[in-house]
């Protein structure tokens, strides 16, 4: 269970600690409370999720700050944007003026104007913003097909549900909009395969000058308390490289709307009693790194390359120091 914070900023508020996120947030908003900001922020292997209740008699702007801030978006007000990810700074969503000078995933609710938003806070810490997308984009299928844009729209007003691959590429343009290097990373069983379930795209993304693997489909990371992040390389050839996953959100997968076409197939009831331990130990035995280059994959010496070859245009596998030099730049 995650902890919530009823944080002050001013006289207006009190401190206090709060048991069960998602409880207080389906509550009636009590007298007088007409509006609320919500900040999930990412801490090491931990989820800060802090309630800003806004008060209905305040008559002039909840925070008295005098600063500028960007200019990119009109007086500073979300209602006039289109965008999904700001800067830190103050701004205005019907009347009331937040403090979104802390990173991570926004959510607004004003309960006056029957409105509510959603947005990311991003300057420099690009694990929490990893974690803004995991929070809000949910493993299923509704969304798989829908053109940037409108993803952007959805998810301004509430979460997506997108599979692995087209929530790796939405994740990867929106990282390169802001200046951060990413690349898709595509493993595949070596093994037992089926029609369902024989691959896995994630990111590897630069941060402080190394690849970091990323699973925003399955809320993860892998951090090793001694190598710090890891990356895909590191997971295919270290058997127990993925035991050292940590959350970026909830903790595994979150399904919502994940049906075939017909809708009376429903894929989450797989999805839910998923071992993630197993199924990454299946799934990440052949790996592909997506660089533009083209290239050939990685293949752990438990996968069956008679059943590669028969599933996959493959002609054979990198030895992994060359696959390392090729793709990381360097020797091991």
């Amino acid at each position: 269970m995650k902890h919530t914070f009823l944080t002050c900023l001013s006289a207006l508020f009190c401190l206090s600690s709060l048991h069960g996120a998602t409880a207080l947030l389906e509550e009636t908003p009590a007298p007088g409370i007409i509006a609320r900001s919500s900040v999930y922020a990412f801490v090491g292997n931990n989820i800060h999720k802090t309630d800003l209740m806004r008060n209905a008699v305040v008559t002039h702007p909840i925070l008295h700050v005098n600063t500028t801030v960007s200019s990119s978006l009109p007086k500073n007000d979300l209602l006039f944007s289109k965008h999904l990810i700001f800067p830190k700074g103050f701004y205005t969503f019907h009347g009331i003026r937040y403090d979104l000078t802390r990173e991570g995933l926004h959510r607004i609710l004003d309960v006056a104007n029957h409105d509510s938003l959603q947005l990311i806070i991003y300057e420099n810490d690009v694990p929490t913003l990893l974690s803004s997308f995991a929070w809000s984009v949910k493993h299923g299928n509704r969304d798989d097909r829908k053109p940037f844009k409108s993803l952007v729209k959805l998810q301004r007003q509430g979460n997506l549900s997108m599979t692995c691959g087209p929530v790796s590429n939405y994740v990867h343009t929106h990282l390169r909009r802001v200046g951060i290097r990413s690349r898709l990373i595509h493993f595949n069983r070596g093994r037992n395969f089926n029609s369902y379930d024989n691959g896995h795209i994630l990111l590897e993304v630069k941060i402080d000058g190394k690849w970091v693997l990323a699973d925003i489909d399955n809320n993860m990371l892998f951090l090793d308390p001694k190598r710090g992040f890891l990356n895909a390389y590191d997971i295919a050839t270290q058997q127990d490289a993925i035991k050292h996953r940590i959350t970026l959100a909830t903790d595994g997968p979150d399904t919502m709307h994940f049906t075939d076409r017909s809708g009376k197939t429903n894929y989450a009831f797989f999805m839910e009693d998923l071992d993630l331990d197993a199924w990454y130990a299946q799934i990440m035995q052949i790996l592909f790194i997506y660089d533009g280059k083209g290239g050939l994959p990685l293949c752990r010496p438990d996968a069956d390359w008679e059943e590669i070859k028969a599933h996959y245009h493959y002609k054979t596998c990198l030895d992994p120091k060359r696959f390392y030099k090729h793709y990381y730049g360097e020797t091991e």
